[in-house]
């Protein structure tokens, strides 16, 4: 496997990791400061790119310049019932 490759696969695994739990869409520039945190140092574009990658596999979507993890990656808010509940 090509370095390239792997740099950017850790890339796109760090922002996944980032936008799965997210209760709101982010800007390319808060992924940035997210990514810094975790000892990534990326420029923007950089981020960006993986962010297209990313969108034309479906992984994540951009709306009014915000990216969030689409559906089967997004964190789910539902609450599971507990046996109680059902009891009662």
């Amino acid at each position: 496997m090509d370095s390239a490759e792997t740099v950017s696969e850790t890339i796109r695994e760090a922002i996944l990791t980032i936008l799965k739990p997210a209760v709101t869409p982010l800007t390319a520039a808060e992924l940035r400061v997210r990514l810094r945190v975790r000892a990534l140092r990326l420029a923007e574009y950089e981020i960006l790119h993986a962010l297209r990658c990313l969108r034309s596999e479906g992984s994540v979507r951009l709306e009014r310049g915000r990216w969030s993890a689409t559906a089967p990656f997004a964190s789910a808010c539902v609450p599971v019932p507990t046996a109680r509940q059902f009891e009662e």
